[in-house]
């Protein structure tokens, strides 16, 4: 049970650092074959595209997602290693970082849309 609960926590982390990665990547506009729904379009929908609009967007959500995953690995570690903590705190790494991931997600795709 112990390996199980490390590795789980480890597989957070190595998500959390993937995200970062693909946040850095798409902030210097590459890697736009896996930003979702763009590698679909043809090469004219793809020129009237403002591609770099897209990329700083993408790269914003994935570093949100990146801290909100470190998060969550903290929260996991607290709770799967058994350390003495209150509960409150731990109720507060979950909720708050959740409700803030899900409104930053939000005001970036009305953004977005906004712009296109």
């Amino acid at each position: 049970m112990k390996c199980f609960i490390s590795f789980s926590t480890f597989l957070f982390f190595c998500f959390s650092i993937l995200c970062f990665v693909c946040g850095f990547q798409f902030s210097r506009q590459k890697w736009e074959k896996i930003i979702a729904g763009y590698n679909d379009l043809s090469e004219k929908q793809k020129g009237l595209i403002d591609f770099n609009l897209i990329s700083k967007s993408a790269s914003k959500c994935a570093f949100a997602d990146g801290f909100y995953l470190l998060f969550m690995v903290l929260f996991l570690y607290l709770i799967l290693e058994n350390i003495r903590t209150s509960s409150v705190f731990l109720l507060v790494l979950l909720v708050i970082p959740s409700i803030l991931f899900l409104l930053f997600i939000l005001k970036e795709v009305r953004k977005t849309n906004k712009n296109n």
